[in-house]
């Protein structure tokens, strides 16, 4: 069992304690992530083309943030940092290939911040007592912004930075599969968020 750094409401005073009862624990589930699918792949690359150095990361678990962090992990990034809810094992290659260190992070530089942490024993080890991480509350590491920047399909990618929600509507249908893009303009027209004039 992994023992995590912590950072927010990471620790129990001994003066609330009034017992402590010694057991034992069955290892932690293994959950390797996904192999990257051809789809994975070419939507990871189009990610990794708009992270640049000391870009501050957040990465699920499944085929493509397995993709991208070994893309990253193979590139030329330098002085990333990591602030996320669910911590992998893509985090813990990056960090092993020297990619991640937080030193241009704005909040909790030089940590990496996460909530809970699901992977292999690879996983596991790297954050056994290791200073570099930190592990918190949910409520501290979702509490970023809402509004989503870029989203990135294998048809293309798009910055909706500043979009009014139509036009958050029309850039998303655009990067979308092309056999359900009339499907979705009906949606959105039901949901008064298209315009006539956007075709």
């Amino acid at each position: 069992m992994p023992q995590c750094m912590g950072g927010i409401e990471s620790a129990v005073h001994i003066s609330k304690v009034s017992h402590i009862i010694e057991g034992s624990s069955p290892a932690l589930a293994q959950l390797p992530s996904a192999i990257p699918s051809e789809v994975d792949k070419k939507v990871a690359k189009l990610i990794v083309e708009e992270i640049s150095n000391g870009a501050c990361l957040q990465l699920g678990i499944g085929g493509m943030p397995n993709a991208v962090g070994i893309m990253i992990a193979d590139s030329d990034l330098k002085d990333l940092g990591v602030h996320t809810e669910m911590y992998v094992d893509a985090f813990a290659e990056m960090s092993l290939k020297g990619k991640i260190n937080g030193s241009k992070k704005s909040i909790d530089r030089g940590r990496q911040t996460f909530a809970f942490g699901a992977g292999t024993e690879k996983l596991y080890k790297f954050i056994h007592n290791n200073p570099a991480v930190m592990s918190t509350t949910v409520e501290y590491t979702t509490d970023p912004r809402t509004t989503v920047h870029w989203v990135v399909t294998e048809y293309g990618k798009v910055n909706l930075k500043g979009m009014s929600t139509w036009q958050r509507a029309e850039a998303i249908i655009s990067i979308a599969n092309p056999l359900f893009q009339d499907n979705l303009i009906r949606e959105a027209e039901s949901l008064k968020i298209w315009k006539n004039s956007n075709r």
